[in-house]
């Protein structure tokens, strides 16, 4: 008798404890261990939406970042183009002036060529002029 007396004093204060931990409205809302709380689970809910949100203005501006990107790599193309072209016209018009100057100097080179012949033709006129005098 005394086993059943302890068991029972047992059920009693355990219940007793019981029902001044938990009032009787909180046993419904008390989640099982491991389910989060029902503020838990809107705080949760909140920052999963604001994740959400994150990813979603995180795509939009990858994808403006990308179309600028594009623009810029076409931009930057476009310039190359245009600088390759001003560099090719730059180059044939320094080859044309190369052998402009090549030509330039064969017609001084030709020049004084035949001025030194006409001053040699000078002289030898002097020279038979002062002679037949």
């Amino acid at each position: 008798m005394n086993f059943i007396k302890r068991i029972a004093a047992i059920v009693v204060v355990t219940l007793a404890v019981a029902g001044t931990a938990l009032p009787a409205h909180a046993a419904d809302t008390v989640p099982w261990p491991g389910e989060p709380t029902t503020e838990c689970q809107a705080e949760i809910d909140a920052l999963e939406l604001r994740v959400s949100s994150l990813e979603g203005t995180l795509a939009e501006e990858r994808d403006e970042h990308a179309d600028e990107l594009r623009e810029l790599d076409q931009r930057a193309w476009a310039t190359q183009q245009a600088h390759d072209v001003e560099v090719n016209e730059l180059s044939e018009a320094i080859g044309d002036a190369q052998v402009a100057a090549r030509e330039a100097a064969q017609t001084i080179a030709d020049q004084d060529l035949r001025i030194i012949r006409l001053q040699a033709k000078v002289k030898q006129l002097r020279d038979k002029l002062r002679a037949s005098r």
